[in-house]
């Protein structure tokens, strides 16, 4: 029996796809350096439930490795493609935020979707990250270097983040602990945005797969569960697929195999609960 399964990241959408009656949109937004971008989300059979990746519009696979730098990229992209989906009638949006090429906190989703607020829609965002969002394990520090940053930009963001919370948390969207919130630094800091001005509600992206492929109710009749990712290594254990799947099949004492491209970490991975790790 085949699952397909995502964290919440890049392919949350083509997931979803391939267990429910999808039907897709396209429409053009701005990617993150506001060039015109064909964006894809997709839209449930009954019209009331969008299906996206914020990937779509502002991922790091949009922007050339030349032109790589977190303090020009925005979200603005985010907020065209939530207020589409509003405007074709849903009320409630399953966001995947991995993969991004931003570290703006959501400021420009924000910027974008603040003539149109309160929006009547209800988001929940799946992720995998539990970063707060500034400090030393906060989205810039952490994350911005693999989006282009230089360790003295790394410190900018860091602080822009922090001015962003401080402006939030003055207009009375947010109190001070929302900055420090687990899942606040996922996608670039667009965690702390969607949470503070749309009301979001965060969840582990991985749980909310397996519960819609109903994946404890196919451990019942399985004897061997394999699961996989590009890399396994230390942050696998940090709410990737890999650990979301091993932590439901341990509870049915089902063993799991880890077939990876890559395996870094082995022993950590395996003093986990994986039965095997091996690429």
């Amino acid at each position: 029996l085949e699952l397909p399964l995502s964290d919440g990241g890049e392919g949350l959408v083509d997931a979803v796809s391939q267990i429910l009656p999808l039907r897709l949109v396209h429409f053009t937004a701005h990617d993150p350096l506001m060039r015109p971008v064909e964006a894809t989300y997709a839209i449930s059979e009954d019209g009331l439930t969008a299906y996206m990746e914020m990937a779509s519009a502002s991922g790091l696979s949009l922007v050339p490795l030349d032109k790589r730098n977190p303090m020009l990229t925005t979200t603005w992209g985010v907020g065209e493609m939530i207020l589409d989906a509003v405007s074709q009638g849903c009320k409630h949006i399953v966001m995947g935020i991995g993969g991004s090429a931003t570290c703006d906190g959501g400021s420009g989703m924000v910027d974008y979707l603040l003539p149109h607020l309160p929006l009547d829609v209800e988001i929940t965002v799946a992720s995998d990250v539990q970063n707060p969002l500034c400090g030393p394990d906060g989205s810039a520090q952490v994350f911005g270097p693999q989006k282009g940053a230089t360790p003295e930009q790394v410190s900018i963001l860091d602080e822009r983040l922090q001015e962003f919370a401080l402006h939030t948390e003055k207009l009375g969207y947010a109190d001070t602990t929302l900055m420090h919130h687990p899942g606040a630094g996922a996608g670039g800091g667009i965690g702390y945005g969607l949470m503070a001005y749309l009301k979001a509600k965060l969840v582990s992206g991985i749980d909310l797969l397996l519960d819609q492929v109903h994946f404890t109710h196919h451990l019942e009749s399985a004897s061997l569960v394999l699961t996989g990712e590009g890399c396994s290594d230390a942050q696998t254990l940090m709410g990737k697929v890999p650990m979301g799947v091993l932590s439901k099949a341990r509870q049915k004492a089902v063993p799991v195999m880890l077939l990876s491209g890559g395996i870094r970490d082995k022993e950590m991975l395996l003093k986990a609960g994986f039965e095997t790790v091996r690429s």
